[in-house]
């Protein structure tokens, strides 16, 4: 059997085939594998193993083949697709896909140059590999030798073809193909003989086919016996005097009496046999032809025929045919007055039927009596004439979209250059706004650029919208009860929406809602049966179970399933665990249960299994507290949280605050262990600075180092009015003298720009307030409402408001701590800011 050492591909059915396997061809070497390429209706060209394509160049072995091993020839210039073997030789993959319909050819060819696989130098050790490179080497070669071989002589001997160039006409020898050689009933085509190459002898002595044409020139002279008249012959007048000529017929006078010319016929020369047209018109035929009037004036045709007469009038003809007047009553006849023509007056009757012509004078002459429809894009596009036809009422102009709003001033809407520009457009009747994006009919009237409203015109997507939710429209007017019930009930309804976020977390935690309700009962049963050989707990296979500590759990065991599967339980250290645990008759009985009320001293893990079978059939148990339970036991603590929400709410809400403080915590604790309140003075842990507010003297005190120093009180935490008549209005102050702070009061010091009289002048005005407090403005002293006061230096102020209430804005300031007495109150519409960075702690 030969070795495979060819191959050829079907022909690729698409344009995008890369890939070609399997090669199923032995190689020695991937240089050993020619691969050729067929293009549809083309020839083979050997491909280049590389990876990228190319074109043919000189060394092409089909370009420049000298040896005669490529062929066919190829140009140079030629496309390659080239391509690259796979590591096993098995996949010949082209560098871009080939063209549909190319053919794919490998043939192995033992390399033929001068080098060889293997050389031997002398003296040197042979080895089996070279030995065997050798062979397969020469085993190769052999075999695309001998498959040549065949291939030859399986042509030769056999008829097929090696290739369809395989006989060419330069290889027929001349001379060589003899009569016998071409089929007796080969056609061979006329452009195969050459010109003049088939003589008339070939011919033989048959006719000639019909279709062949004879030209003069192949007619030799005198070749015609005295049958037939040359051309000449005749044109020189060979015919005797049975022909005439043309010349002679067309002259006249050579035909005799037995013919008429076209003139003598046209002139009336047909004897009495032939009536002419005016003899026959004028009655020349004899009775047994009837003349045109006798048929139509009757009495000439026998009983077998009716008279027109007898036709239309007498009804003679029966049912199975209409007379005129009865085809017409039953029929609409456009001839008669059944039509209503352009131009006619337009009755109304169920008798006529009018043309298109008349029916479109008809609508224009209705909508010039009613008015017509004049549709404009918005408030502003009135035309500027009279859109009637009659410059009256009765025109509808639809105005599609208002721009903006149309607000009425009483019932009247006033467009400026709503007609454009200078043309004020008025629309009386309005009763409410005309809202924006919505459309609106008006209609004419006698006066130019006034017009009546007539209606509003709904938003088309708003109508649109309603009609596709048409369905849930009827669905709402079916539950109209249903619906008057919740609107009874709407203040409940929105208490829901308001809700909506606990509802929906209500929703989201159903299943843990349904678990605590399943728990709030502290009994519960399980059903237990087996199967598969482990225990299957409310029909889930050996599921792990969660038991709570003071809840009662009953194991249902009746079931025949559990028969010689007693159900117990064990700790984690696998020792049996009893405590709480009741067993009542057998398993698989009726009656029979396990009943386990799991004890306060429970241990978190435990495990259910069975006595006889051992784990496997069980889970295991995870024992928790119960939380309810807890929360049940400080339900106090919890109403009492409930009661306080509000305040509860204020800390979540200033959570930032709170966590400032609790960054601060030092601080603060350290702001607390100097400043507190009470009835009575401190006297242990005191501090040079410490504050106290004595709650007994309504008085903000300070410590002093030594003893409690008397600071500002509740009712005159500021100097007032008063406080300056008492300590300011001097009888004797010094000419020049302002007011100053000298530590501990305010006193008049030596100031040339400011006098006692100035101070008189501006300061002790009548129109001060009780409480009022001095303060520079910037440019004066002025008596004003108080302000939050502030005491202290450093980082740490005393916050201090008269009566205990803010009354004015106050902000604090970065890296500043506060302290206040409390209660504060702060009146309405005042704001106390507390700055991140800030604190402000009341006691």
């Amino acid at each position: 059997m030969a070795v495979t050492t060819k191959k050829t591909f079907a022909a690729t059915s698409n344009a995008t085939t890369t890939a070609f396997t399997p090669v199923s061809i032995q190689l020695n070497n991937q240089d050993d594998l020619d691969v050729y390429v067929t293009l549809s209706g083309g020839t083979r060209v050997l491909q280049l193993r590389q990876s990228t394509g190319s074109t043919a160049q000189s060394t092409h072995p089909q370009v420049n083949n000298t040896d005669g091993l490529y062929f066919p020839a190829v140009s140079a210039g030629t496309t390659l697709y080239n391509y690259q073997l796979s590591s096993d030789n098995n996949t010949i993959t082209f560098n871009s896909a080939l063209p549909q319909g190319a053919v794919v050819f490998c043939e192995r060819r033992t390399r033929d140059a001068d080098g060889t696989y293997t050389t031997f130098a002398s003296g040197s050790t042979i080895r089996a590999t070279d030995l065997n490179n050798s062979s397969t080497e020469s085993n190769f070669t052999a075999q695309d030798a001998r498959n040549k071989a065949l291939e030859i002589e399986g042509a030769l001997f056999n008829g097929g073809a090696i290739t369809s160039n395989f006989v060419t006409s330069e290889k027929i020898v001349d001379g060589s193909i003899l009569d016998a050689d071409i089929n007796a009933s080969a056609n061979i085509q006329g452009s195969k003989l050459a010109n003049d190459s088939v003589t008339l002898d070939k011919l033989g002595s048959g006719t000639l086919p019909s279709d062949i044409s004879v030209d003069a020139n192949n007619i030799p002279t005198g070749t015609f016996d005295g049958r037939y008249y040359t051309e000449t012959e005749l044109d020189s007048g060979q015919l005797d005097n049975r022909y005439y000529t043309e010349t002679e017929l067309t002259s006249g006078g050579v035909l005799d009496s037995k013919y008429y010319t076209e003139t003598e016929l046209d002139a009336g020369q047909l004897d009495n046999r032939y009536y002419t047209e005016t003899e026959l018109n004028a009655g020349q035929l004899d009775t047994r032809y009837f003349t045109e009037t006798e048929l139509t004036s009757g009495g000439s045709l026998d009983g077998r025929y009716y008279t027109e007469t007898e036709l239309a009038t007498d009804g003679v003809l029966d049912s199975r045919y209409f007379t005129q007047s009865a085809a017409d009553a039953r029929y609409f006849n456009i001839s008669s007055g059944d039509t209503i023509k352009d131009g006619d007056a337009f009755p109304d009757n169920d008798t006529t039927i009018a043309t298109t012509a008349a029916i479109n004078d008809r609508i224009i002459d209705l909508i010039d009596d009613v008015g017509g429809f004049v549709p404009i894009a918005n408030e502003t596009s009135f035309p500027t004439a009279n859109p009637d036809a009659n410059n009256g009422t009765g025109t509808i102009v639809s105005v599609k979209t208002a721009s903006t709003t149309l607000t009425p001033s009483g019932t009247t809407v006033t467009i400026t250059n709503g007609a454009g520009t200078g043309n004020t457009v008025t629309i009386t009747g309005v009763t409410s706004a005309i809202p924006q994006d919505f459309g609106f009919l008006v209609e004419t009237t006698t006066t130019l650029h006034t017009y009546s409203f007539h209606r509003l015109v709904p938003k088309a997507t708003e109508v649109t919208t309603v009609a596709s939710n048409i369905s849930a429209i009827n669905t709402a007017n079916t539950n109209a009860s249903d619906i008057s019930t919740t609107a009874s009930d709407i203040a409940n309804v929105n208490a829901v929406a308001n809700d909506i976020a606990n509802v929906n977390t209500v929703s989201s935690n159903l299943v843990n809602i349904n678990a605590v309700a399943n728990s709030l009962g502290t009994a519960q049963t399980y059903t237990v049966t087996v199967s598969g050989g482990v225990f299957y707990i409310n029909g889930a296979a050996n599921p792990p179970l969660t038991l709570t500590r003071g809840y009662t759990y009953t194991f249902d065991q009746s079931d025949s399933t559990n028969n010689n599967h007693p159900l117990a339980f064990r700790d984690s250290s696998n020792a049996s665990y009893t405590t709480g645990v009741t067993v009542n008759g057998t398993a698989g009985q009726a009656g029979s249960s396990v009943i386990f009320a799991v004890p306060s001293t429970a241990p978190n893990s435990l495990i259910y299994y069975c006595t006889q079978h051992g784990n496997s059939m069980g889970n295991s148990i995870s024992v928790i507290d119960d939380n309810i339970g807890i929360v049940a036991g400080s339900i106090s603590n919890v109403n009492t949280t409930a009661g306080n929400i509000t305040n509860v709410n204020n800390v979540g809400n200033s959570i930032t605050n709170v966590n400032t403080v609790a960054s601060n915590i030092g601080t603060v604790n350290d702001f607390a262990a100097r400043y507190s309140s009470g009835a009575t003075n401190p006297t242990t842990n005191l501090d040079t600075g410490d504050l106290f507010f004595n709650t007994t003297a309504n008085e903000l005190k300070i410590y002093n180092g030594s003893s409690w120093q008397g600071g500002v009180t509740a009712q005159n935490q500021l100097y007032s009015d008063n406080s300056v008549d008492t300590h300011l209005n001097q009888s004797n102050p010094t000419a020049g003298y302002v007011l100053s702070w000298n530590g501990s009061d305010y006193a008049w010091v030596d100031n040339a720009g400011y006098t006692d009289s100035d101070v008189n002048t501006h300061l002790n005005q009548s129109t001060a307030n009780s409480n009022q407090v001095m303060s520079w403005n910037g440019t004066d002293y002025a008596w004003v409402d108080q302000s939050s006061g502030l005491v202290g230096g450093g980082n740490e102020q005393l916050f201090v408001e008269a009566e205990n209430e803010v009354n004015n804005n106050f902000t604090t300031t970065t890296n500043k701590n506060y302290v206040s007495a409390s209660p504060l109150t702060v009146a309405s519409g005042v704001t106390v800011t507390i700055v991140a960075g800030s604190t402000m702690a009341f006691v």
